[in-house]
């Protein structure tokens, strides 16, 4: 900016144009001067104010018919062409601090065009759009006495330019949707002489600066017009999206179509739904993703980053995606897992970050983030009543993006909105699973009365064992049912079952199966036992002996085991129970008198099963009626 001495330095241009003009016109009457001289010369200034008025008023009013922002441009450029008889006018807008776009364009016929040109602002003049701002004028009288760098001599001659006139375009801006930034410069009015240079006139300046100030005004009300359109815009997105997720759909069709949605209507490269974990680890359970980049429900990774806190010390346990992509146990997030949530739970309603490279994260934060492919994200928090249920984020990964209000406030709504769903869904769900235990419940209890009127009805105990066990499989839709018999020593054998085809009958092993036969092991504590949860160690059978029954005998009613490969026991244990093939399984006591006679089991052999409680009572209550019977 130093070498430009034919610059206006910080100089702005009266917003009233007669006041100026006029007060020179009085310095330059001198003593000596008639009266009637000073007169003449005030009179003539003040015709010469008045026809450059009409000329701007004329000017302006015809700018004012253009029925759009391009009509308002392009009749603008046209009249200061004719008005200041110049070779080119042009409008450029800024697309950063140092290059912009020439976005209307008036040129006489013989002169290289530079309409829709992308040209470094050092092109008209000064280097940065603050640099306009400061100088407000940047008029060259002739480029060939002025000092200018050989990519500026370039540029010039390229448009043939012998002088110009920039005037920058102010307009108001939003950095955050609410606070405004006044000073923004939007772009610059350029006038350019080709055939000749030029000194500019006062007048030819003041026409120039009035027009600005012009399109400043037009700008603005284009702007406030577009963002009410905007508004309106995303005000029907959102409600279609509401819709939507109101809708009764299951959660995962609502997760999809949220996130398409939304990454559609934002033009983002990535919308996720992430969900915690009570440990506060998690994963994405949804997603839309654009072409060109890597899933994150595929490749799930441990997201610490979601929740935005600038300050925090180090990197603590961020994992990376590659560790994640080959099987490695991602560990849970410990500052999350320390603050219970973070500052979401604290009232924070979102995290929003334009370029993490400008946010003071650590080098190593920032690299984790480089792993997620994200330059830029938007993040909200979905709860449940006072429980951080997840997150619903939408991210830029091509480049940094600032992200204007309206896109914050719909993510925060649908958030907000995918709360309600899952709410929701939720409750529909739990009611689903009460109504299936009830009809379940119902089910077992038909059951248990059939197999009860048949034990009644029924003389013949081996016949009773026979009916029972079949039933009992069939109701419990599992692998085995058996009933066992302790001898008194507390040795014993099977003396009924009923078993899948893909399985061994244990009434025909017990025959031939030395270990069956003689009930014994190569460790003595782990002989035959009753198969019970609660004890924590394995027992012989003269355990059974020694308390006539162990814990059956002091009213334990049953024992569940859902995986034998979970439960604690010892490996011996394990190899017995093996022999039996059993995975899985529920065992109720059968008792004569005090005494007990046997046990009915039920066994799960092709996997771990979780039972439930319904046919654990229906295990008891058929158990009860074999004592009586």
């Amino acid at each position: 900016m130093s070498n430009m001495n034919s610059f206006y330095e910080n100089q702005s241009i009266s917003n009233n144009p007669e006041k100026l003009p006029e007060s020179r016109a009085e310095m330059a009457i001198t003593p000596g001067n008639s009266c009637e001289d000073k007169y003449l010369i005030k009179q003539s200034k003040n015709n010469l104010f008045l026809k450059e008025r009409i000329r701007i008023d004329d000017a302006l009013a015809e700018i004012r018919q253009g029925k759009n922002l391009d009509d308002v441009l392009a009749i603008t450029t046209d009249t200061l062409r004719r008005e200041l008889n110049a070779n080119r006018v042009l409008i450029y807008c800024f697309e950063d601090d140092t290059k912009g776009k020439v976005v209307m364009e008036s040129l006489d016929s013989g002169w290289t065009p530079a309409w829709r040109e992308t040209l470094p602002s050092i092109c008209f003049g000064a280097e940065t759009a603050a640099d306009y701002h400061t100088e407000k004028i940047v008029a060259i009288a002739d480029f060939n006495q002025t000092r200018v760098t050989p990519y500026q001599r370039q540029l010039l001659e390229k448009f043939q330019v012998q002088a110009s006139l920039a005037i920058p375009i102010l307009v108001k801006s939003s950095n955050s949707g609410a606070n405004y930034d006044l000073d923004k410069v939007w772009g610059l009015l350029v006038i350019h002489k080709c055939d000749s240079s030029h000194e500019w006139k006062e007048e030819e300046i003041n026409l120039t600066y009035q027009l600005s100030q012009n399109l400043t005004l037009a700008l603005k009300q284009t702007e406030s017009s577009q963002q009410q359109q905007q508004e309106l815009e995303r005000e029907r997105a959102l409600a279609k999206v509401v819709e939507r997720i109101r809708k009764p759909l299951e959660l995962n069709g609502i997760f999809r179509t949220v996130t398409q949605e939304v990454r559609e209507l934002l033009k983002t490269d990535r919308a996720g739904i992430y969900r915690f974990n009570p440990d506060w680890s998690g994963l994405f359970i949804a997603e839309s993703v654009g072409a060109g980049w890597t899933s994150l429900v595929v490749e799930q990774v441990d997201v610490e980053f979601l929740v935005n806190e600038k300050n925090r010390n180090g990197c603590q346990r961020i994992q990376d995606w590659e560790a994640a992509a080959k099987g490695s146990i991602i560990d849970s997030d410990t500052y999350l897992q320390e603050t219970q949530g973070g500052n979401y739970t604290k009232g924070q309603r979102y995290s929003v970050v334009d370029d993490i490279y400008e946010e003071g994260f650590p080098d190593c934060y920032t690299q984790s983030l480089e792993t997620y492919q994200a330059k830029a994200y938007v993040i909200a928090p979905i709860f449940q009543g006072e429980k951080l249920w997840g997150l619903f984020a939408v991210y830029q990964n091509d480049h940094p993006r600032h992200w204007e209000k309206l896109d914050v406030d719909l993510v925060v709504q649908v958030a907000n909105q995918l709360a309600v769903a899952i709410q929701q869904a939720e409750y529909v769900e739990e009611l689903q699973q009460k109504a299936e235990i009830e009809a379940k419940s119902v089910k077992r209890a038909k059951t248990a009365a059939g197999i009860i009127e048949k034990i009644r009805n029924y003389q013949d105990i081996e016949t009773i064992f026979r009916m029972t066990t079949q039933e009992m499989r069939q109701a419990l839709q599992n692998d085995r049912v058996v009933v066992y018999r302790f001898n008194p020593d507390w040795s014993g054998k099977f003396v009924a079952e009923s078993v899948g085809a893909a399985w061994d009958s244990l009434m025909l092993k017990q025959t031939t199966d030395r270990f069956l036969i003689d009930n014994k092991s190569n460790n003595p504590r782990c002989l035959m036992r009753e198969w019970s949860e609660e004890e924590g160690t394995v027992e012989p059978d003269s355990w059974l002996k020694a308390t006539k029954g162990g814990n059956y005998t002091k009213g334990q009613k049953y024992s569940a085991v859902k995986d034998l490969y979970n439960h604690g026991f010892a490996d011996c244990y394990i190899q017995t129970v093996e022999r039996y093939q059993a995975k899985a399984y529920i065992i109720a006591p059968i008792f004569l008198g005090e005494e007990l006679w046997g046990l009915l089991a039920a066994h799960q052999n092709d996997g771990a099963r979780d039972w439930e409680q319904s046919e654990i009572d229906l295990m008891v209550q058929v158990a009860d009626q074999l004592t009586i019977a």
